[in-house]
Order: structure tokens, then C-alpha cells, then sequence
């Protein structure tokens, strides 16, 4: 199986979505291969070394992803104009929708990449951007499309909805958060809404504790303020 994975930043770019290293491995370990795109890379290469996935570096506004957008609208007009339809058409939030006509030629030509590259299935994390890419991008190859729905992406009223129905699978990384997400969808889709949560990877020894009385923290989460850091050790 050939697997598309299109993510926000990763892996252009040194913060933010480190959790998609381990997913992004473990998927390798099952996919014939696994082609990662970054919605909006910050990087010209990898931050992450080499991790067995392809790599995918499309601008999200260049010449050639112009080129390559034209091709694709050009090779398949009525695709490209229904796909344009349904991101222009409903209604939702204005910032949301100038992202999305924004990134609609990067879309078209990651769907040409993805019909070159002959993908099975695409996977989008993240309901803002990538999945408006996959969500395209799928319109355009017919190649089926899944997504995984965090947290504030799940209210940032960029067609959720529409996004939920045309997804073959919704996954979401806590119960709060999928409960909110089915409500904002009517509980239509349910029945493809799963909750799968985001998982770490474990050393493969654990270390002795130690004998002392020594407070030791562990927190998983990268060093800025909205990870509660501060409010953690005035908690404790």
C-alpha cells in the first residue's frame, strides 16, 4: 500500500508536530511506502533525518506548483471546478475559506503528484488545511481519503462537515474532543468517528528509580507557554 500523509508542518520544520515522528515511522513499517506532504513547509529539507518515508516538498506558492496546477485543471476541467465549487460554495469562517482558494493550486498539485505516484489512500492530520488538501485532492484522483481531528482544528469552522462526509474515516485523538466534533456535525457520521489517541514511543529499557527523595517531572510536551509548563510547577 502506498500512503499519502499530509500534515501541517512535519517534517519541514523543527517545531510543532514532533508526535508524527513515531506515527509517521510505525505507518512505514506497514505501507509499502508512506509520502508525507507539509501543508505549509517552513524547511527545504527534513528536520527529522531519515525516518523511511518520501519526503515531499511542494511550495505552496511557486512557479512549479502553478505549473503543475494548471496541468491538473487543465487535464481534468469539471474535477477541478467542482472541487473549487465546494470549497467557495458553503458557509463558513471568512479566514478559513481565503486559506483554503489560497492553498487550491497547491492542492491540485499535490493531487497531480499523488495520481503520478499511483497512491492508495491519504491521510490528512489536522480538520484546517491538509485535510482542505486531501479533501481536493481526493475530489480530483478518487483516491479515498481519511483524517485525524486534534483539538482547536475541530472548531475552526473550516468544513467540518463537509470534510466529515466525504472522509472514509474520522479519527480523534481524545473522547472530549470527538464528542464536540460529532455534535458540531449533527452525530451524522458517527459511525466513522473513532477515537484512536496520539501514542509515544517507549525506550526499550526503563531506567531503576532512584533511591533518593529527589522530585522528578516528566512532561511531554515542547517548552512554550500553552503547554502549562509554569502552571504545572505552581500546581505541584
Amino acid at each position: 500500500m502506498k500512503l499519502a500523509y499530509i500534515t501541517r508542518e512535519f517534517p519541514f520544520a523543527y517545531l510543532g508536530e514532533t508526535f508524527l515522528g513515531p506515527e509517521a515511522r510505525l505507518l512505514r513499517a506497514y505501507c509499502d511506502e508512506v509520502h508525507v506532504i507539509a501543508a505549509r513547509p517552513r524547511l527545504r529539507t527534513s528536520a527529522f533525518g531519515n525516518i523511511g518515508t518520501v519526503d515531499v516538498r511542494i511550495a505552496s506558492f511557486s512557479l512549479r506548483t502553478l505549473v503543475c496546477a494548471a496541468a491538473e485543471a487543465v487535464q481534468h476541467p469539471f474535477s477541478a471546478a467542482l472541487a473549487f465549487r465546494r470549497l467557495v460554495g458553503p458557509s463558513y469562517a471568512g479566514a478559513a475559506k481565503m486559506k483554503n482558494i489560497a492553498l487550491f493550486p497547491k492542492s491540485l498539485a499535490v493531487a497531480r503528484y499523488l495520481r503520478e505516484e499511483q497512491i492508495d489512500h491519504i491521510h490528512a492530520h489536522w480538520m484546517t488545511t491538509p485535510t482542505t488538501i486531501a479533501y481536493v485532492a481526493s475530489m480530483m484522483t478518487g483516491i479515498p481519503w481519511s483524517c485525524t481531528a486534534h483539538a482547536h482544528d475541530i472548531f475552526a469552522d473550516n468544513l467540518l462537515p463537509e470534510k466529515a462526509a466525504s472522509a472514509r474515516l474520522v479519527r480523534v485523538i481524545s473522547d472530549s474532543n470527538c464528542r464536540r466534533l460529532n455534535e458540531l456535525t449533527g452525530n451524522r457520521y458517527t459511525s466513522r468517528t473513532h477515537v484512536v489517541h496520539i501514542g509515544v514511543e517507549l525506550p526499550e529499557s526503563l531506567c531503576t528509580p532512584s533511591e533518593d527523595k529527589t522530585l522528578r517531572i516528566l512532561s511531554p510536551a515542547r517548552l512554550h507557554p500553552i503547554k502549562g509548563h509554569a502552571e504545572l510547577l505552581e500546581g505541584l
